[in-house]
């Protein structure tokens, strides 16, 4: 009995050490990062440590670490190249010599309490994930093997070379971290399957993929398009065109891996972009070279040649962005061909308004040299807008004009020269220097805002039927008509006062302080101002303005005479009383000055104060009052 039980204590032991996997399957694939970097341990199963058995039940055996994580792994039920996989992290996650000095080796039990606490689905997960990482570096190494230019090879096998040596320290990095009695398990998975370190592999395949797309796209283009592709190339690899910090400059391998991104489909779009501005650009040469006008044509090609040098680095400056859905964009989305566009609309515009101007009359021709004269001119009206007004411009707008607008623009601006030379004319021949000089500064400082205003006109006012509305108002016309009439009343003024005396002069003066008063008068009585009162003295006329101020001369003149007479009245409280009386008499005196010249017209004016009743009425008046104080005196 004691033989057979010591026999069957031997064949347990035998069948223990049995391994039924295959060898091969224990190690990873030639393309599993780090191969031969970590030694990989042996199958789970494969031995036994520290273990004791006590027959009849006495002594139970006590499962070693290796045990414990294949039971453990038995119950995740792995596929076999998912169990490499783990063997595999252990070796790294378990080597104190791979990673950063920070990084945390594991036991084997911590091991064993980290694979526990992520359970078998997140285990799958992270499986998956660097399967993947696997999977994805076999497809960038067939991807560089394919590549016909050897630079971009060698680099693409460098970039390769650090991604997969740097993958263990990677690793062994998202490993990092666990305690069992925490959540940290979580941490880890999330940390593993949101790594994306598939993608630094998955950059390498596009480049070197791109690269070969790129190079067969070119050689499959027919000539012109691939002349289309050779200037594009030209320009983005050109570091002198664009600064370094707003103008990306490409390698011509990156301008080819970039053509591959594209694809053709996006790559014909944008060649079709650049063959589009080819067009824009010949067709605005024709028209310019139709202009027959020298100074236009060349102003033309001045604006087309600064539109031509800068498309350059508007195209570059689209491919500033290495981003295939981006360039594609931006290119697509570009509306400068419309630049090229505009400027062959001026130079027609310009031929249109050449064949107008030609058949205007030498006083149109003038009004339009005059008006481009101010809107095109610096310095004139203001000081900046001629930097962004030119010839074409106003032309432009002009030949939007239908024919009867323009000549009613021309029309005013022709009566507009006409009433200014009237009234430059009229203010010179003033005599009082104080007068000129003052009637001299409005004109000016009129003219000023009339030529500011000019050009506002046509340069803020694009569109044709506002300029038209805006010239044909009349504004100017009546303020310089006005400074004329101004100038026209002071010279017949000046005329008039010629023949007067000083008495007579003070008569005037006497009636303007009366009528000009608004304090004096019926709310009904017309108040004049200054301009208004000489301009009716003149427009009376020097006969009928004679009569009036013979008229008033007669009521002055008893007026102070009835004021002399109470001045000598001894009995102060007698003159005191009696001046009272002529000054309620006096302010209806001054009333009834104001109602007379408040006639609807000169004739009524006329009338009112050569009425009969009207002097004998306020002569006798004042009389009266003098006759009292003489015989209170």
């Amino acid at each position: 009995m004691k033989v057979k039980n010591q026999s069957s204590l031997l064949l347990l032991f035998l069948v223990i050490n049995c391994n039924f996997k295959p060898q091969a399957d224990l190690m990873f694939k030639d393309n599993l990062p780090g191969k031969g970097s970590v030694k990989v341990r042996p199958p789970i199963s494969s031995s036994l440590e520290n273990t004791s058995v006590k027959a009849n039940g006495v002594d139970v055996a006590e499962e070693n670490i290796e045990v414990k994580l294949d039971k453990l792994l038995g119950t995740f039920m792995l596929e076999d190249n998912e169990g490499e996989v783990i063997r595999y992290v252990r070796s790294v996650a378990t080597d104190s010599g791979v990673g950063a000095a920070g990084d945390q080796a594991y036991t084997d039990d911590g091991f064993y309490n980290l694979l526990k606490s992520l359970g078998a689905l997140k285990l799958k997960e992270m499986i998956e994930v660097h399967l993947k990482i696997t999977k994805v570096q076999d497809e960038a190494l067939i991807a560089i093997e394919n590549i016909n230019n050897e630079e971009l090879k060698q680099k693409l096998q460098r970039e390769f070379d650090d991604y997969k040596n740097n993958y263990l320290s990677h690793l062994k990095e998202l490993f990092s971290g666990f305690i069992p009695s925490g959540s940290s398990a979580d941490n880890v998975h999330y940390k593993a399957i949101n790594s994306g370190y598939e993608g630094y592999f998955t950059s390498i395949e596009n480049q070197a993929r791109d690269f070969m797309d790129g190079a067969n796209l070119y050689a499959e283009l027919p000539a012109a398009e691939r002349s289309v592709i050779d200037y594009i190339q030209g320009v983005v690899t050109n570091p002198a065109i664009g600064s370094a910090n707003d103008y990306r400059t490409y390698s011509v391998t990156e301008f080819t891996i970039l053509l591959g991104s594209l694809g053709d489909s996006k790559l014909a779009e944008i060649i079709e972009f650049h063959l589009g501005i080819l067009k824009a650009k010949d067709d605005a040469l024709a028209v310019i070279k139709d202009v027959k006008r020298d100074e236009f044509k060349q102003k033309l090609q001045n604006k087309f040649n600064a539109c031509n040098d800068a498309y350059p680095s508007h195209l570059k400056g689209l491919f500033h962005e290495f981003a295939p859905d981006r360039v594609y964009s931006r290119v697509i989305n570009s509306n400068y061909a419309d630049s090229f566009a505009y400027i062959a609309n001026q130079a027609g515009s310009v031929m249109q308004f050449e064949k107008i101007y030609e058949g205007l009359s030498d006083d149109g021709k003038a009004v339009i040299d005059y008006i481009r004269g101010i809107v095109v001119t610096s310095g004139v009206g203001d000081d900046d807008s001629a930097d962004a007004y030119a010839d074409d411009d106003l032309y432009a707008l002009l030949s939007n004009l239908d024919a009867l607008k323009l000549k009613e623009i021309i029309e005013v601006y022709l009566e507009i020269e006409r009433v200014q030379k009237e009234a430059s004319d009229a203010i010179e021949d003033i005599k009082k220097e104080e007068l000129k000089k003052q009637l001299k500064r409005e004109f000016d400082v009129y003219n000023e805002f009339y030529l500011s205003d000019l050009k506002s006109i046509f340069v803020d006012g694009y569109d044709p039927g506002s300029v038209h509305n805006r010239t044909v108002n009349g504004e100017h016309v009546d303020k310089f008509t006005k400074i004329r009439d101004d100038a026209r009343s002071a010279m017949g003024l000046e005329n008039l006062y010629v023949g007067l005396s000083a008495d007579e002069q003070l008569v005037i003066e006497h009636i303007r302080s009366a009528v000009s008063n608004p304090n004096i008068g019926h709310i009904s009585s017309n108040t004049y101002t200054d301009d208004e009162f000489y301009s009716m003295l003149v427009n009376l006329g020097a006969l009928r303005l004679k009569e009036i101020i013979e008229v008033y001369l007669d009521i002055y003149s008893a007026r102070e005479d009835a004021l002399r007479a109470i001045e000598n009245i001894n009995k102060e409280d007698s003159k005191q009383e009696l001046k009272r009386e002529y000054d309620d008499y006096n302010n209806i005196y001054l009333s009834d000055i104001k109602w007379a010249f408040s006639g609807s017209t000169l004739d009524d004016v006329y009338d009112n104060i050569m009425d009969i009743d009207y002097k004998s009425d306020s002569v006798d008046g004042f009389t009266a009052i003098k006759d009292q104080a003489i015989s209170l005196k």
